[in-house]
């Protein structure tokens, strides 16, 4: 059978890359579901492949902080799978938030000390 495999894709083999486009199709199944859902509309929503996407996300994470997990089987596969069940993914997704990029202008206030008078009438 064949498979399809990735083999000049230096971006690919970046797991929290992979992990971040897995995130992304979720979302957009996850927004089709709600409109499906809420407006009665027909959007398609892959249950098996969401099922899928979850089970790629925690072999990815376990492989991320652990990279002799699952030594024996081929990440060329891996990634050639998730790149398959990801593709077509909204390019917004992956935007960075703009306090990645550069750190916000937030100056911390100084805490706020209560203080407490007493009064003793006669």
């Amino acid at each position: 059978m064949l498979s399809p495999r990735l083999t000049n894709c230096p971006e690919c083999a970046n797991i929290p890359s992979l992990l971040r486009d897995i995130d992304c199709k979720l979302a957009e199944y996850s927004v089709n579901m709600y409109n499906n859902m809420s407006y009665m509309l027909n959007h398609s929503v892959p249950y098996v492949a969401m099922l899928q996407l979850i089970a790629y996300k925690r072999i990815l994470t376990y492989k991320y902080y652990n990279p002799s997990y699952l030594c024996d089987y081929s990440s060329n596969k891996l990634i050639g799978k998730v790149k398959r069940l990801t593709a077509g993914c909204v390019s917004k997704c992956n935007e960075p938030v703009p306090c990645e990029i550069e750190r916000c202008n937030i100056v911390p206030s100084e805490p706020i000390v209560f203080t407490t008078t007493t009064t003793t009438t006669l």
